[in-house]
């Protein structure tokens, strides 16, 4: 039989008796633990080790037996304590201990890391799009005008700078083009800018209230009536389908859902946001098909 003495574990000022042992053989020592907020003081005889509660093991074992106290250096306390100070004391923060484990464990911190990344990506790429496709055209025309005339004096300071430099042949070119373009999507309101390009180059964008755009640039490189017909219609594809205000739905919906998360997340650059978040790969097949079904009826 192993030798046994009592130990005491001291808690505020009630204690209850138990037995310590050591992990290490089956020798049943005198022990004293104290619980002070959220550490664990244990002393055997002259030694004192503390241990943050978190890292340690509250087992409630069945019938009469008591509490245990399970630490991580492999050591124990035995409370015979079944409905006493242990019971009052671990049932009422419970809570507090499971937060502590899930603080102190990097199996269940990387877990969590993994499934926040999972639900994030999946809320952007499925979740997200699918709610943003549903509410766009259910934002109203005032509030499509303000982000839009917001963004146009943000883009224009920031990178359309100045009046086109084009030819007035190449202009009336491109003005040509867009008015075909009026003309056969007639149910949306759309306006031509044309502008140098400077740091974007060659390229042409949208507005979500159908104020398109059209670089100096794009015009030289396409030089052709039709090719610029097909090149604004896939604008007004966007525009149709409310591309940009999905987008803005889009990115905003995760930037709230990272500061909720993380914090310290700013999600209200909008008119920045609208050059450089560009179109999802879906809505460019949406474009692409819009304009290519109404081209293919209105080429010259």
């Amino acid at each position: 039989m192993p030798q046994s003495t009592s130990g005491i574990l001291i808690l505020g000022s009630s204690s209850v008796r138990g037995h310590f042992f050591d992990g290490i053989s089956s020798r049943r020592l005198d022990g004293e633990v104290q619980i002070l907020g959220d550490q664990i003081s244990l002393r055997v005889g002259e030694r004192t080790t503390e241990f943050a509660i978190g890292h340690v093991r509250v087992v409630k074992r069945s019938g009469t037996l008591g509490w245990v106290l399970e630490f991580r250096d492999g050591s124990r306390f035995e409370a015979m304590d079944s409905e006493g100070v242990l019971k009052t004391h671990f049932d009422s923060s419970k809570s507090e201990l499971w937060l502590h484990r899930l603080e102190s464990s990097w199996k269940i911190v990387f877990v969590s890391t993994v499934a926040v990344i999972a639900v994030l990506t999946f809320t952007y790429f499925i979740g997200l799009p699918r709610i943003a496709k549903q509410v766009a055209p259910l934002i109203p025309r005032a509030a499509i005008e303000l982000i839009s005339v917001q963004s146009r004096l943000a883009i224009e300071n920031a990178y359309l700078l100045g009046e086109t430099k084009l030819p007035v042949e190449k202009q009336a070119i491109a003005r040509a083009a867009f008015k075909r373009v009026q003309e056969t999507v007639p149910g949306i309101s759309l306006e031509l800018s044309i502008k140098p390009g400077g740091k974007i180059g060659a390229n042409a964008f949208v507005l979500p209230n159908g104020t398109t755009y059209l670089t100096d640039e794009c015009v030289e490189t396409l030089a052709d009536e039709n090719m610029l017909f097909a090149v604004l219609l896939h604008e007004a594809g966007h525009v149709v389908y409310h591309h940009s205000v999905q987008s803005l739905i889009t990115t905003t919906g995760i930037g709230f859902l990272i500061f909720t998360i993380f914090g310290n997340v700013d999600i209200a650059a909008v008119p920045a946001l609208l050059l450089s978040l560009g179109y999802s790969r879906e809505n460019e097949f949406e474009a692409d098909a819009f304009a290519y079904a109404l081209t293919r009826s209105r080429m010259r």
